[in-house]
């Protein structure tokens, strides 16, 4: 019964993270389905260098989540409006430099510097990581875990289209 309980209580997250999980690695699919080799290497190592910067928000907010469970609805509001203040700024900083110094991909031999396109588009979608980020948690804090699957879902099907045109 417990282990029922915990499967039920669980699976909309879990859903949540499979759909973003998805969402997020859509592109490479198709390129690995649609492209030569060496092109999904390039995106690979943009990714790499992607996902190195995504742990900082997590971090960010991991430590901020039982703060978010335990503050009252003003402090709360402070807290979150804090919050999205600077994992703005932090995530258009972030975004900025990414995007200038990506041709430093360089370093890894002049035969990565077509990872450097790829590297930009990604340095874009920064500030929405970040932000959504924080919207995610918040939800949860609020127990609103169906409403994320849906978000996530809508998500999904947005990013596929998007994939579908331009890849």
């Amino acid at each position: 019964a417990q282990i029922k309980r915990l499967i039920l209580e669980t699976l909309p997250l879990g859903l949540m993270l499979i759909l973003n999980t998805v969402m997020n690695r859509l592109d490479t699919v198709i390129v690995a389905l649609t492209r030569p080799t060496l092109e999904v290497g390039w995106l690979g190592l943009s990714y790499r260098i992607y996902d190195t910067i995504l742990v900082l928000p997590q971090f960010f907010l991991n430590i901020l989540y039982p703060l978010m469970l335990g503050s009252a609805s003003l402090s709360f509001r402070r807290l979150f409006s804090r919050s999205l203040q600077l994992l703005t700024l932090s995530a258009l900083i972030l975004s900025l430099l990414l995007f200038l110094f990506a041709p430093l991909l360089s370093i890894f031999g002049a035969s990565m510097l077509p990872s450097v396109p790829a590297l930009r588009i990604l340095s874009l979608a920064l500030p929405f990581f970040f932000i959504t980020a924080l919207f995610q948690w918040t939800l949860l804090a609020f127990h609103q875990e169906k409403l994320l699957i849906k978000t996530y879902a809508a998500g999904l099907l947005f990013n596929a289209s998007l994939n579908l045109i331009f890849i």
